[in-house]
């Protein structure tokens, strides 16, 4: 266990060791945003939804002998990032500019809460195996970035400096330790749960995939580019199925 535990620590350090730098580079070059922007976003819905469907589940299944559990676990999953985007985009679009307002400490407290539940998943998938551990990992990654520059975004825009506002999401980073620490010592030998957590985790991963970034493929109209978009994200799900 000990082993395992260095290794998701370790995750999760390279989680914000590795999104942060990027984030803050993205928002200070357009060029560079613009020209990551759609493989990344292609990469990362191939990945999500590949390790959700041939990783996260077969693990949670594998678990259990409880599969009416799974899928609702995964229902859950899909339901609760459902409303934890939903309450940052009504947040964000009903507050104007006022400052230091509600937003911010909104996007701060979801930030923390997102980095909670990434440091449990990244727990939950070292503890099934290291294989699973990095590939979670990956797709965490992938999905911070943008994220990150989000919010790196909102903050700034609500006139926060950028070292202040760096400075809150690597506050926010921490989270992701402590639900890898305390996910470590309380779901160790709770099989049904870890179960139960890795559907939700999986649910998550196809909203994610499936309701913000395949979306976004969509709006690429030219066709060598689209076909790109296409290749990098079968890609993805190759890159999850073949190591699994």
């Amino acid at each position: 266990m000990s082993q395992n535990l260095t290794q998701a620590i370790l995750a999760s350090l390279a989680v914000s060791a590795i999104t942060l730098p990027l984030g803050l580079i993205f928002l200070k070059s357009t060029k560079t945003r613009k020209w990551l922007g759609k493989h990344f976003i292609s990469l990362c819905a191939g990945v999500m939804l590949g390790n959700a469907l041939t990783n996260l589940l077969p693990e949670a299944i594998e678990l259990t002998s409880n599969t009416k559990l799974v899928s609702l676990s995964i229902l859950v999953g899909i339901l609760a990032f459902f409303l934890l985007e939903k309450s940052k985009v009504w947040f964000h679009h009903h507050d104007g500019n006022h400052g230091h307002n509600p937003t911010v400490q909104l996007v701060i407290i979801g930030d923390n809460l997102h980095n909670f539940i990434d440091g449990i998943a990244i727990a939950l998938a070292f503890m099934a195996s290291t294989h699973l551990g990095i590939i979670t990992t990956i797709a965490i990654i992938l999905h911070e970035i943008p994220t990150e520059l989000s919010d790196l975004s909102l903050l700034i825009n609500r006139g926060m400096k950028i070292k202040k506002a760096m400075l809150y999401n690597f506050y926010s980073a921490l989270a992701s330790l402590l639900g890898t620490v305390l996910g470590f010592y309380f779901l160790a030998n709770q099989l049904t749960f870890q179960a139960a957590v890795l559907g939700g985790l999986a649910g998550m991963f196809i909203y994610i995939a499936c309701s913000d970034l395949i979306p976004d493929m969509h709006n690429e109209t030219n066709k060598e580019k689209n076909l790109i978009s296409i290749a990098i994200f079968i890609v993805g799900i190759g890159i999850t199925y073949f190591t699994s």
